[in-house]
């Protein structure tokens, strides 16, 4: 079974009447020229009401023999993940509730609530492989996600400040 199988088997296991499964891509080095044996395969995983608590996704993970590796919320950020190890592979889980990507991908639209780390999902996303997205949501999303001439300079611009800030340090 593949890397994406096993993930996508996991994930409708957890699946629950509270926690429905809208969608995930796989994103990252493993999908690029970068991969290497260091490498770990990301997924971006989307829910509709409530992401599975953290002690039931660690159970199963146990429960289908696959190595916890990391388990933790992060509040800040609005997400949750999860690091196992399946045949030597190492599988990167980040939780989001489709509101809130949803939400975060409309707000790299106006460049007034733009920062750099919304250019690095953004790259994520745009060079993403979809996996599971059986309402074509994640798919319409991408293509409406746009980075616009006027995003473009705003990143030139904060990236500009930082590495004369870097130099001038």
């Amino acid at each position: 079974m593949g890397v994406s199988e096993i993930v996508k088997n996991y994930l409708l296991n957890l699946e629950t009447k509270s926690s429905k499964l809208v969608g995930f891509y796989q994103q990252g080095s493993s999908l690029t020229s970068n991969f290497d044996e260091h490498s770990d395969y990301d997924f971006i995983v989307m829910w509709k009401e409530t992401i599975p608590f953290l002690h039931k996704r660690k159970e199963l993970v146990k429960k289908l023999g696959y190595e916890a590796i990391d388990f933790r919320d992060i509040p800040t950020s609005i997400k949750s993940i999860e690091l196992f190890k399946v045949n030597n592979k190492f599988i990167n889980i980040a939780h989001v509730l489709s509101r809130d990507f949803f939400k975060f991908y409309k707000d790299v639209q106006n460049p007034k609530k733009f920062n750099p780390a919304m250019f690095v999902r953004l790259g994520g996303l745009r060079n993403s492989k979809i996996i599971y997205d059986p309402e074509n949501l994640i798919k319409k999303y991408i293509e409406k996600v746009k980075v616009t001439p006027r995003i473009c300079e705003f990143i030139i611009t904060i990236l500009r400040k930082k590495s004369n800030r870097t130099f001038m340090d």
